[in-house]
């Protein structure tokens, strides 16, 4: 399959399957997998059918390409060891006590992966692993998606076509995009404590303004040297792409960020907006905790860390500083 992927326009060098995701075959030498655009599919090209992905007509692969795309998803000898994790934890998330599971499903929505059709659910969770931000959205990655998740890993690099290269010294990590802790447990099911934390996904109306807050982590722009989301005002509505929290790199950016666009956009209090958006995430994970309490077990242990990291990554907000004007508001804008 690597010789066919090569010659649809892939390239692969010092890099092998291994046993849980991909392994540099010399560490003394870097590795490559560079995906061609015509490989990278949309997540919303796919359905699942009789537990197989298969490709809408509106993903516009050609024949070969389709072929490939089909077998390679498909591909069992690729894909057991991550199907076989990931059906552990839906089956292990499954058997949680009752008012555990509603707190997932209800304050931080894990519904999806708390159905009762556990077959379905696995292969969504499948599909939430394998995915990566691209162009026009979640992209299934041939080749670099067999690559297990680190916050330190390789970064890929987005241009005409998708690559990841660099040493690895035995199995090649990757960095998919940004994360927080819960985003990571969502998609892989590990505890990992990241640098950031961003709202949950989430509708909050103050006064007569409605905010919707979205989970769209690669829609942004960049502002100086900083990423802002991408904000939408419509009369009494505000849409954010994203919204970040807490940074434990630079404590003093999520506040700024918000406190920018609000101000930009009109909104008064922006200060107390963004307070009452963090007390309502940090109190879903303290519920979370409250009903983790009286039990234990391998996922138990694992749902306390996981909102534990949240949590910490959410206190890292503190103070503010400034954030570049919008490209339009720059004095240069109009020359």
């Amino acid at each position: 399959m690597t010789e066919e992927f090569r010659a649809l326009g892939g390239a692969v060098k010092n890099i092998a399957p291994g046993e849980h995701g991909l392994i540099a075959i010399d560490p003394a030498e870097p590795v490559l997998v560079r995906v061609p655009h015509g490989l990278l599919v949309r997540t919303e090209d796919i359905v699942l059918e009789d537990q197989k992905i298969l490709l809408r007509e509106s993903a516009g692969l050609s024949d070969p390409l389709r072929r490939f795309f089909e077998r390679y998803a498909n591909a069992v000898n690729l894909h057991a060891a991550r199907e076989a994790e990931v059906a552990s934890r839906v089956m292990t998330l499954a058997a949680l006590p009752d008012n555990v599971r509603q707190a997932l499903a209800n304050d931080l929505g894990l519904a999806a992966l708390l159905q009762d059709d556990t077959g379905r659910a696995i292969q969504s969770g499948l599909l939430k692993t394998r995915q990566i931000a691209w162009q026009g959205g979640p992209a299934i990655v041939p080749i670099m998606e067999l690559a297990r998740y680190d916050p330190e890993g390789l970064r890929p690099e987005r241009g005409t076509n998708l690559q990841i290269q660099g040493y690895a010294a035995k199995e090649v990590f990757v960095r998919y995009g940004p994360q927080d802790a819960f985003s990571a447990f969502r998609r892989f099911g590990c505890a990992l404590p990241e640098t950031a934390a961003f709202s949950l996904p989430s509708t909050v109306t103050i006064g007569q303004v409605q905010f919707d807050i979205g989970v769209n982590l690669g829609e942004g722009t960049r502002r100086g040297n900083d990423r802002v989301p991408t904000i939408a005002r419509d009369a009494d509505k505000v849409s954010l792409s994203y919204l970040l929290l807490g940074d434990r790199r630079s404590p003093a950016l999520p506040r700024s960020i918000f406190r920018t666009l609000m101000t930009e956009s009109g909104i008064n209090n922006p200060d107390e907006v963004f307070d009452l958006i963090v007390r309502s995430n940090a109190l879903r994970f303290i519920r979370l905790l409250q009903n983790l309490e009286p039990y234990e077990g391998e996922m138990i242990s694992t749902l306390r860390t996981v909102a534990r990291y949240q949590l910490e990554a959410i206190s890292h907000c503190v103070g503010s500083r400034k954030i570049a004007p919008a490209p339009s508001a720059s004095p240069n804008a109009a020359a």
